[in-house]
């Protein structure tokens, strides 16, 4: 929910400052992708039953685990491992403090739209690749 608020906030902020209808209407897409992604994590923590740890979610397009094993398993290489540090929360706004501070916060948005989409896709795959009985994420 905080992705929410942050993205809310750089896009109305963007917005009043003048940066334009395109940095508005990417903050806009990110802010509905991570509402999409929300919703479906915290179906997930109520289907799967691991409690309120949203890092506890068995991911279908993870092969059925979780994404504390992905990291500790180091799965994907290097590029995975970066992607997920760029969609931690404290990673980005330390980050987009970096890019007000130097002049840049367009590119906070863009980093936003990145790091809302990989969230978005999880999300999607977890609701349209189906259930096989027996996996990981069905039980």
């Amino acid at each position: 929910m905080m992705n929410l608020a942050l993205v809310a906030s750089l896009g109305i902020g963007l917005w009043r400052a003048g940066a334009g209808a395109l940095t508005f209407a990417g903050a806009g897409a990110a802010f509905a992708m991570f509402l999409f992604y929300n919703v479906v994590s915290y179906r997930e923590l109520l289907r799967q039953g691991v409690g309120g740890e949203l890092i506890k979610i068995r991911w279908k397009l993870a092969k059925g685990r979780n994404m504390k094993t992905v990291v500790s398993e180091g799965t994907g290489g290097g590029a995975v491992a970066l992607l997920l540090a760029l969609g931690r929360r404290d990673t980005f706004v330390l980050g987009w403090l970096f890019l007000a501070v130097v002049g840049l916060p367009q590119l906070a948005v863009l980093w936003a739209v990145l790091a809302s989409a990989a969230c978005f896709a999880a999300a999607l795959g977890q609701i349209l690749v189906p259930d096989v009985p027996g996996d990981a994420v069905s039980r």
